[in-house]
């Protein structure tokens, strides 16, 4: 058989794994990829499945369920369950907006072009700034006490268990403590 007449699953081998299997008197078995389940969720690595949560989506003709992964925001899944109060979530999400504008810079239409030749700062300065003071403003009411949490609940999106809250019991602890603080802080902006 030469090489141009094999097709199929032969065809995916490489002409040197096909000389070595000639010389060892292996063949090559090529066989399909299984799924752990009919629909494929992504990769299950452990930064993979950080913040992903599977959810019924539809039930077709009586047959089974459709579920689906998807990236939740944790914030909104702790005010759900009814962990965090609605002022709590309000300020969490205008601290967590606040932070990632500062991250941010403004856009640039390349469609025009600018010649910028005055001394004063430009508006993309005075933008930032207003970012920046935003994001100051609500963060100047955390204690230094609670900035661990805030930083690690509200701006990463993440549990708290590398604070040392471990178990269930722990971490609705520190639920309460993040609920106390940005509802203080609802009430002084």
């Amino acid at each position: 058989m030469s090489m141009m007449t094999k097709t199929g699953q032969g065809a995916a081998v490489s002409k040197k794994a096909r000389r070595k299997n000639r010389r060892n008197g292996t063949k090559n078995v090529h066989r399909p990829a299984e799924l752990k389940s009919p629909w494929d969720y992504g990769a299950d690595g452990l930064a993979n499945r950080a913040g992903l949560a599977r959810e019924r989506v539809a039930d077709i003709d009586g047959t089974g369920t459709i579920k689906r992964a998807r990236r939740v925001d944790m914030l909104e899944q702790w005010h759900k369950r009814g962990l965090l109060s609605v002022a709590a979530f309000g300020v969490a999400e205008k601290l967590r907006n606040a932070y990632e504008g500062t991250q941010r810079m403004p856009a640039t239409d390349y469609q025009r072009p600018m010649v910028d030749s005055s001394p004063k700062p430009d508006h993309a300065i005075a933008i930032q700034t207003d970012r920046i003071s935003r994001y100051h403003a609500i963060s100047q009411h955390i204690s230094a006490n609670d900035w661990p949490l805030v930083e690690r609940m509200v701006l990463d999106g993440a549990g708290p268990e590398p604070l040392g809250y471990r178990g269930p019991v722990a971490v609705k602890q520190a639920l309460a403590r993040l609920d106390l603080v940005l509802s203080g802080i609802a009430d002084a902006i």
